[in-house]
């Protein structure tokens, strides 16, 4: 049993919070009624206004459960059929693996979507009919580079997530000294891509395929005098965080201020933190984030 705290969060804020989880279809899961019990614990720590700011980031809130996978998997693919001049007989599917993940053989979701490539189901489409899906584990065994620039098979750097860039940069980087792929054959891909990461991977002069694309949660989406008292509001709350001296200043707003409003069959650092960090606040009370890592 919870303890009881003097709750500053209405019986009608939970009634608008719970239609709003329905709107969303979080509400049909097993566990929604315990979820939904420690969502409301989270909340009681904060005052009006930051419930405000909280529930309209809420709203816009990305829950990709691993039964969702397969869908934004597809749909990823599919970008491929953007670039007509690639042959799509076999494509060449490889984790996204920052070099001192794959030198340690590290398991990442990485590697779970990039097997998921081959699920017969793919066969149903009329873009991949005929394509072979190679799983490359093992960087040197890519294709020779002039044997890829004649056959023009595309080359696909695979995750589920891409925030601030940093790893998919790493990763593409560890390729290129491999192997000196041009940008016609060799993409980076990601079933959720925050912009920020994009726009480092298309700097590097590289294209992103991504189902969903995503804008910071707050910089991204309000202007004026509203961006600035959100701000203000969210440091309010990361400031309850910082009570538990492990909570590291390079998480605010998110990992490198990334503003990420996503959780996946893992939350990414990129999130912000008050939705996935386990703050101990003192020596009896725990922040109780909605979505721990």
């Amino acid at each position: 049993m919870r303890k009881k705290i003097e709750s500053k969060y209405s019986f009608l804020d939970t009634l608008n919070l719970k239609k709003l989880f329905i709107e969303k279809g979080w509400s049909g899961m097993d566990e929604f009624n315990n979820f939904f019990e420690n969502y409301c614990l989270f909340m009681e720590r904060l005052d009006s206004h930051q419930h405000k700011l909280v529930r309209d980031l809420t709203a816009d809130f990305l829950w990709l459960r691993s039964s969702d996978y397969y869908k934004h998997l597809k749909r990823t693919l599919l970008k491929l059929e953007d670039y007509s001049y690639l042959n799509l007989d076999t494509v060449y599917v490889v984790p996204l693996l920052a070099k001192s993940d794959r030198d340690a053989n590290k398991t990442k979701s990485s590697g779970t979507v990039a097997y998921a490539c081959q699920n017969p189901l793919l066969k149903y489409s009329d873009l991949f009919v005929n394509t072979n899906f190679r799983i490359i584990d093992d960087l040197e065994r890519l294709p020779d580079v002039n044997k890829l620039k004649g056959r023009k098979n595309p080359i696909l750097l695979i995750d589920d997530f891409i925030g601030s860039g940093d790893t998919a940069l790493e990763a593409l980087n560890e390729v290129l000294n491999i192997k000196g792929y041009d940008n016609e054959t060799l993409f980076v891909a990601s079933l959720v891509c925050q912009e920020m990461g994009l726009n480092v991977i298309n700097d590097r002069g590289y294209k992103v395929l991504a189902d969903i694309i995503r804008k910071r949660g707050i910089s991204d989406k309000y202007k004026g005098e509203e961006l600035d008292r959100n701000i203000k509001l969210m440091e309010s709350i990361e400031k309850i965080l910082e009570l538990d001296h492990k909570f590291k200043a390079k998480y605010k707003f998110g990992y490198k201020s990334s503003e990420g409003l996503v959780t996946m069959t893992r939350t990414p650092n990129n999130t912000f933190p008050l939705y996935w960090f386990q703050a101990q606040l003192d020596k009896t009370n725990k922040w109780k984030a909605p979505f721990p890592r």
